[in-house]
């Protein structure tokens, strides 16, 4: 899969960030970008959880409300002791992603071979930063769910 961003963790303890992981994530045995990570309950799980040999993968829980947002998966490197993640989209969003790029492309061929704007050109763009915009909010409230993730492993009173 193409992984679009890395972060790494220096100042916090991968322990702590693997035990809050482990704690805050319902366990799943399916792929999560097949898995729907909508719920309409209240509940301590904070994300949607796939172990495999060499990493573990999260997908924040979301309400029904947010199911236009893009799905981000994180995925932690076993090896790397949690020290670092890193995040890429779903099945669905990056057939959505591709979607509006090769509208572009076709878009910018019939400009180049027409030597016409057309109101096409604009709708496209739109929906690119729509998408991207989207994109921002979900990875906002991802870090977000994490941080509070380990905040609380660390401090149980919180």
């Amino acid at each position: 899969m193409l992984y679009f961003s890395k972060v790494t963790l220096a100042e916090i303890d991968g322990t702590k960030v693997e035990a809050a992981i482990r704690k805050f994530a319902a366990k799943r045995h399916a792929s999560l970008d097949l898995q729907s990570s909508a719920t309409k309950i209240g509940t301590e799980k904070l994300f949607l959880g796939l172990e495999n040999e060499k990493s573990i993968q999260v997908t924040r829980l979301r309400s029904t409300f947010e199911r236009f947002l893009p799905k981000l998966i994180i995925s932690f490197d076993k090896a790397k002791g949690f020290s670092e993640y890193r995040i890429r989209f779903s099945l669905l969003s990056n057939i959505v992603i591709a979607f509006i790029l090769v509208a572009i492309v076709f878009n910018v061929v019939y400009l180049v071979d027409n030597q016409q704007a057309d109101s096409d050109m604009a709708s496209v763009f739109v929906y690119f930063f729509l998408f991207f915009f989207f994109t921002l909010v979900e990875l906002r409230l991802t870090k977000a769910k994490l941080k509070s993730a380990i905040i609380k492993m660390t401090h149980p009173s919180s």
